[in-house]
C-alpha cells in the first residue's frame, strides 16, 4: 500500500527519476503508466467525498500528469490539473491553500510548455482568488507571486514584476524569518530585476544579501551549494558591471570551484505546488524550452477535459 503524506509534508518532485528515464513506449513505462491511472481514478472518488483526502489526490495527480508529459501529452497533463481545480473551486469550502497550490502547478505547466502568458494569468487569477479568501500571507503564495514576477520579468513587465517580487520577499521574511533560502532566491530575482534594469548598485545590494544568507545557511546539501554558486556568479555580473574586477575574479573562481564538484542535480523537493522560480541567466547550460502550444483562454474554471460535471 502506498503512504499519503499529510498536506505540507514537502514532497521529492515526482515522478521518480527511474520512471523518467524508460523509454515512453517501454512496456516498464507502460506499467508504471497504467498504475497510476488505476490509482488516481480510485482515489478520485474517495477525494471528492472526503475533502480532507484531497491533497492525497493532488500528489498522485501530480504523478500521473508528470507521467502525462513524458509522453508529450500535455493536454492531458492540463485536464487532470483543471479537473482537480475546478473541483475545489466548487466545494462548499474552498481551501485556500490547496487552491493556490494546483494553480501554481498549472500555471507552472504553461510555462514549461511555452505559454507564459496563460501562467501568468492563471497566477494573476489565482492572487485575486487568494485576496477574496482573506489570504495575505503563506509560503504558497508567496511562492505564487515569486513566479508571477518571474514571468513579468521574462515579458518586460518590471513594474509588475518588482511589485511580485517584494510582496513574495515580505511573505517568507514573514513565514520563514530573514534567514532562509526561498529568501535567499528571491533577493536574488530583484538583484537581477536590477541589473536587467541597469540599476547596478541596488542589483548588488540584493545579491550581497543572498550571498549573507546563504553564508550563514551553508551549503550542506548539493542543492544549497549549487545554489550558492548561482548567487556567486550574479555578483560576478554585478561587480563587473560596476568595475570590481578583482572581486568578480574571486566569486567567478568560487563558484566554478563549486560547479565543477557537484555531479547531476536531482528534481528540488516540492510540496503540493510548483517550483520555485529562479533567475538562470547565469547558468552555463541553456534549457531548452518545449515548443509552445495552442490554448483556450485560461480561465480558473475552464472545463479541460470536456467532462468536469461528471
Amino acid at each position: 500500500m502506498r503512504f499519503f503524506p499529510p498536506v505540507g509534508v514537502q514532497l521529492p518532485a515526482p515522478p521518480s527519476p527511474d520512471s523518467l528515464a524508460l523509454h515512453p513506449e517501454s512496456p516498464e513505462f507502460e506499467q508504471e503508466f497504467a498504475f497510476q491511472n488505476e490509482l488516481v481514478e480510485e482515489l478520485r472518488p474517495k477525494a471528492y467525498r472526503d475533502p480532507s483526502r484531497m491533497g492525497q489526490l493532488m500528489v498522485e495527480v501530480h504523478v500521473l500528469a508528470e507521467l502525462w508529459l513524458c509522453k508529450g501529452a500535455f493536454h492531458q497533463a492540463e485536464a487532470l490539473y483543471r479537473r482537480i481545480l475546478y473541483r475545489l473551486l466548487d466545494a462548499p469550502v474552498m481551501d485556500g491553500e490547496l487552491i493556490l497550490g494546483i494553480s501554481s502547478l498549472l500555471a507552472e505547466l504553461q510555462v514549461r510548455w511555452g505559454e507564459p502568458q496563460g501562467g501568468r494569468e492563471l497566477y494573476e487569477k489565482a492572487a485575486e482568488l487568494a485576496a477574496r479568501l482573506g489570504i495575505s500571507s503563506s509560503p504558497t503564495l508567496s511562492l505564487l507571486m515569486n513566479n508571477l514576477g518571474h514571468i513579468c520579468k521574462g515579458q518586460g513587465d518590471f513594474e509588475k514584476a518588482a511589485h511580485w517580487y517584494e510582496e513574495a520577499l515580505a511573505g517568507y521574511v514573514t513565514h520563514h524569518g530573514a534567514v532562509s533560502a526561498e529568501v535567499a532566491d528571491v533577493s536574488d530575482n530583484i538583484g537581477a530585476l536590477n541589473y536587467r534594469m541597469m540599476r547596478l548598485e541596488e542589483a548588488l545590494e540584493m545579491h550581497q544579501k543572498a550571498h549573507a544568507v546563504r553564508m550563514e545557511l551553508g551549503q550542506s546539501s548539493d542543492e544549497s551549494a549549487a545554489a550558492y554558486a548561482r548567487t556567486c556568479r550574479l555578483l560576478v555580473l554585478s561587480h563587473r558591471a560596476l568595475g570590481q574586477f578583482q572581486e568578480a575574479g574571486t566569486l567567478a573562481s568560487t563558484a566554478a570551484e563549486i560547479v565543477a564538484a557537484l555531479g547531476p542535480l536531482p528534481p528540488p523537493s516540492r510540496g503540493l505546488h510548483a517550483a520555485l522560480a529562479v533567475d538562470d541567466s547565469v547558468q552555463t547550460v541553456p534549457q531548452t524550452v518545449p515548443s509552445p502550444l495552442p490554448h483556450d483562454s485560461h480561465d480558473l474554471r475552464k472545463d479541460a477535459d470536456g467532462d468536469l460535471h461528471g
